[in-house]
């Protein structure tokens, strides 16, 4: 509970449990204690925060199964997001018809090598047309995908915006 509002932040409150107790095994990382997803997460919505994401946008997620997409969903709430959770093998214009649609201002894309090219170019047309029409552009991370069954790289370490982002010049931050 914040002392100076006397709000709670429920991404806290269910993420506040003593000790190393174990939330999660992923066989991709292995165990994960809730002080180690709770450190993530926090580090997550600081990483937005710096990059400029504006609470209470939407921001798409397209990730698979893993540590590291809770991570971002349970960050992109923390930071006051509204996440939406597509899955990596959607094709770019089901994702960008998405990103579009739903009006969204982040993308964190988590997506195979094969995949990311028509992504990376769906992402470009909807920031270069929102800026176009003077809106805000549409902010995007690419993370390097570990495929199924390869070992996760992020143990601990979330998923977090490069604060580079807050120049906002370009719609990709890497």
């Amino acid at each position: 509970m914040d002392p100076t509002t006397g709000v709670t932040n429920p991404v806290e409150l269910l993420l506040d449990r003593p000790g190393g107790r174990r939330c999660a095994v992923d066989r991709r990382v292995g165990e994960v204690t809730y002080a180690a997803v709770r450190s993530a997460v926090a580090e997550y919505a600081g990483g937005l925060r710096a990059a400029g994401v504006r609470p209470g946008c939407r921001a798409v997620v397209v990730s698979d199964d893993r540590v590291a997409a809770v991570t971002a969903v349970l960050g992109l709430w923390w930071h006051g997001c509204v996440p939406i959770v597509l899955h990596p093998l959607l094709r770019a214009a089901e994702i960008g018809f998405v990103v579009r649609d739903s009006e969204a201002e982040f993308a964190d894309v988590d997506v195979a090598p094969e995949h990311e090219a028509a992504l990376r170019a769906e992402s470009a047309a909807i920031d270069a047309d929102r800026r176009a029409a003077g809106r805000t552009g549409l902010l995007t991370r690419f993370t390097r995908w570990a495929g199924a069954g390869a070992a996760q790289s992020r143990t601990s370490t979330p998923r977090t915006p490069d604060t580079t982002a807050t120049q906002r010049k370009s719609h990709e931050v890497l």
